[in-house]
């Protein structure tokens, strides 16, 4: 995750990038054709995860910019007049999975 006024990753990120790298191995076979969802949970979680993060390694140095949609400035826009006008909090992860969790 990226914090959006730095634009850098945290040292936690880095590292479990790294070790997600490291531990990659034939994470997605190639062939030409794409993988089923039952090919995917057929995969081991570490291969799971190395394939996701090869996934989004090849959709960050893509050549081309992928615009946002419209409808998320739309709502940015509404979240931040929620949060001026009161109607809105900022919560830390640790209290959203507290309130997930119960």
């Amino acid at each position: 995750m990226q914090s959006p006024e730095s634009g850098t990753e945290t040292q936690r990120e880095q590292r479990f990038r790294k070790a997600a790298l490291q531990q990659r191995t034939t994470a997605v076979p190639p062939s030409n054709h794409p993988m089923t969802p039952t090919e995917i949970e057929k995969m081991s979680l570490p291969d799971r995860l190395a394939a996701m993060e090869s996934l989004w390694a090849s959709l960050q140095a893509g050549d081309r910019p992928l615009a946002s949609p419209a409808w998320h400035r739309t709502l940015l826009a509404e979240r931040q007049r929620k949060l001026r006008a009161g109607k809105a909090a900022f919560q830390s992860l640790s209290e959203v999975r507290a309130r997930l969790l119960r």
